[in-house]
């Protein structure tokens, strides 16, 4: 299951390289996500949408959030201009388990 953890998990960084996001995910995550991306009804079914829920919809918040407060601090009008959707250049999505162990955190600098 590890290994299929990390196919999708190169194509997720493949597509979010795309929008100038860097996705790094440590080992304790990789683990997490495949224990519990495991079903033997829905097999790697799950897993995406494990993903989608856990990844993909949180670095899209958190991205936007960082985007929004970056604006702000300039005095910008968020999503004015031609140009706003490229402003905030690279953003690295750092994600990792957290102390609990029940969930994933994700840091987006």
């Amino acid at each position: 299951m590890e290994r299929v953890v990390d196919l999708q998990l190169a194509e997720m960084q493949g597509m979010l390289q795309q929008q100038g996001i860097v996705l790094q995910v440590n080992a304790a995550a990789r683990a997490w996500l495949a224990e519990r991306g495991r079903s033997p009804v829905s097999g790697a079914r799950r897993l995406q949408a494990l993903l989608r829920e856990q990844l993909l919809l949180a670095i899209a918040d958190a991205v936007l959030q960082r985007r929004l407060e970056e604006q702000q601090a300039r005095g910008a009008v968020p999503g004015a201009g031609p140009d706003a959707a490229s402003e905030g250049g690279l953003a690295v999505a750092a994600v990792r388990l957290a102390p609990e162990g029940t969930r994933l955190e994700i840091v987006v600098q």
